[in-house]
């Protein structure tokens, strides 16, 4: 029974692979991808729960940090309510500079993501079955199976 609870993680934990190219020559190392966070070009998309930090240049009263709500939008003066859901942080300056044209001259908008809460739960492994203390750990980048048995204290 353990030796099929073992095959069977280990089949679940192969299936959540990335079968893009890899930097690793061993190709017993499995390399798990996380596409919910990062859209097609590499870029973080913001999520419920982020924190946002938005510098307006030379307006401190626009400049502000707030939190994505639940509904992934953000409540900014001037503007209102923006939808900052799955997108990056660059398209959502661009967007909130075009809304700032039509009251102020030239804004320069910045956006950064000061606080990334929105994948705390969602960028997660879990390892659970035949080993010593099931876990749930933060995904990271290069992340194998091996690393997972280790962390969980060995089969």
């Amino acid at each position: 029974m353990r030796k099929f609870c073992f095959l069977a993680c280990m089949l679940l934990l192969a299936s959540c692979t990335s079968s893009g190219p890899s930097n690793n020559t061993d190709e017993s190392l499995v390399v798990f991808s996380d596409p919910t966070s990062v859209d097609a070009d590499g870029k973080y998309k913001i999520g419920p729960g982020d924190v946002l930090t938005i510098s307006v240049w030379g307006n401190p009263d626009l400049t502000l940090a707030v939190p994505v709500r639940p509904d992934g939008y953000i409540s900014m003066p001037l503007i209102g309510d923006l939808l900052a859901n799955d997108i990056d942080a660059a398209s959502l300056a661009l967007t909130i500079t075009s809304l700032l044209e039509t009251q102020l001259r030239n804004p320069q908008v910045t956006v950064i993501v000061s606080q990334i809460n929105s994948n705390v739960y969602i960028s997660r492994v879990r390892v659970t079955g035949a080993v010593r203390s099931p876990i749930s750990i933060p995904f990271a980048k290069g992340m194998t199976v091996l690393d997972l048995i280790l962390e969980a204290g060995g089969i």
